[in-house]
């Protein structure tokens, strides 16, 4: 179905078309089910959002059916009534890509750019279609099974934003998962496409090192390391890797938005075209790594669960139809993390002990607000009721 024909039903209701089927998981702004088409008996996939004053629940939908492209979960069908709507999309069994990765009998450097591959092509295609997804992530990244090999899907656009003619970048609210938050949506800057540039980073580097490349059991400090900390790629998991593969990782978590890499770009890096000459080895590090990863994330605990949310301050603080309101990133929760489920587990290979990251140098932030040379002590990032707040101290401790 070309997706500028999609149904919009707000007279007819979902359970006169479809059969709910089986809960699938929970999203950030609503429950994924799957669904059977009375009609023909196809089995498709439906997110269920319930409609409040938060303007990306209607624009999710505006956005998605206008997007046509191989790798991007297809939006069927959009139903809507007062109080929900029902986003009807085409159902994949696949599992998200970490999930398909650690079950590889052989897993090399090749497989992760193949992926990687993938990723920037539907990347490029939302630049000239003017989309910001700002949630690239694993769990949005699901595999499609074909005669052809795992075909990468991009789903979730319940973030998602279009520029307008003109605009180059948008003032909105600061939202996404902790550990793929861009350094400028932390500090609430205008933001590009860059963003999802740099989430694609952090699936790369993950897929080649088996672990994140910021990690902090601590919300907090997470952020504070996103902000103001260098990547680091231990030997164990980075000595045999191509040049090619840490440099275009370097160009994708660059730290100054104007300055990373897009993903046009990335199309045309050795790394992508000269794929025949990555390594082949199989990677059973990596593998081990992000098995414990993965299962830790899974966990949903600490970190993994603490997703940042913007909450309207009133009603007259309704952004316009693309979302162009100001705000502050704010957590979902501002519990302690449990210490038991989420002890740190990349510690020992990934630097991140306290003692680490306070004697350590940090590298170029990009930010004419946060001074080169920092050590992480000067940073202070503190979580109050409502607001995450990032304060620099002139003085060095």
């Amino acid at each position: 179905m070309n997706s500028s024909n999609i149904l919009v039903d707000e007279d007819m209701e979902f359970e006169e078309c479809y059969t709910l089927g089986e809960f699938l998981f929970k999203g950030h702004f609503g429950d994924i089910w799957t669904c059977t088409e009375l009609e023909t008996s196809t089995k498709n996939a439906v997110k269920i959002k319930t409609l409040n004053e938060e303007t990306h629940t209607l624009r999710e939908g505006v956005i998605w059916r206008r997007l046509k492209h191989r790798n991007i979960i297809e939006l069927i069908r959009i139903f809507k009534t007062p109080l929900k709507q029902y986003l009807v999309t085409e159902y994949v069994d696949g599992g998200n890509l970490f999930d398909q990765v650690v079950n590889f009998t052989t897993y090399t450097e090749r497989d992760a750019c193949y992926f990687m591959k993938q990723l920037f092509e539907v990347l490029s295609y939302l630049r000239e279609k003017q989309v910001i997804h700002r949630d690239i992530k694993t769990d949005n990244l699901i595999i499609k099974k074909s005669s052809y090999g795992e075909i990468l899907k991009l789903t979730d656009f319940g973030l998602a934003v279009r520029l307008g003619k003109g605009e180059k970048e948008i003032k909105i609210e600061p939202n996404g998962a902790p550990l793929h938050l861009a350094p400028e949506t932390i500090l609430e800057k205008p933001v590009s496409y860059g963003v999802d540039v740099w989430g694609a980073g952090i699936i790369f580097f993950t897929l080649i090192g088996g672990y994140p490349p910021f990690w902090n059991e601590r919300p907090e400090k997470l952020y504070a390391d996103i902000v103001t900390k260098g990547i680091q790629m231990t030997p164990t998991f980075w000595d045999n890797v191509s040049d090619k593969a840490k440099d275009l990782i370097h160009s994708l978590l660059d730290k100054n938005p104007d300055d990373r890499i897009t993903a046009k770009n990335a199309l045309q890096h050795p790394w992508i075209l000269e794929h025949e000459e990555i390594p082949r080895m199989h990677r059973k590090k990596t593998v081990e790594k992000l098995k414990e990863f993965n299962a830790r994330r899974k966990l949903k605990g600490a970190i993994f669960t603490v997703q940042t949310l913007y909450r309207m301050k009133s009603p007259s603080k309704r952004s316009s139809s693309h979302g162009g309101t100001t705000g502050s990133l704010e957590v979902a929760s501002t519990k302690e993390p449990d210490r038991r489920a989420s002890t740190s587990i990349l510690d020992s290979n990934n630097n991140c002990s306290e003692k680490r990251q306070r004697s350590s140098i940090i590298g170029k932030t990009g930010h004419t607000d946060l001074p080169n040379q920092r050590k992480l002590s000067e940073v202070k990032v503190k979580f109050q009721p409502v607001h995450l707040v990032i304060s620099l101290n002139e003085e060095s401790e």
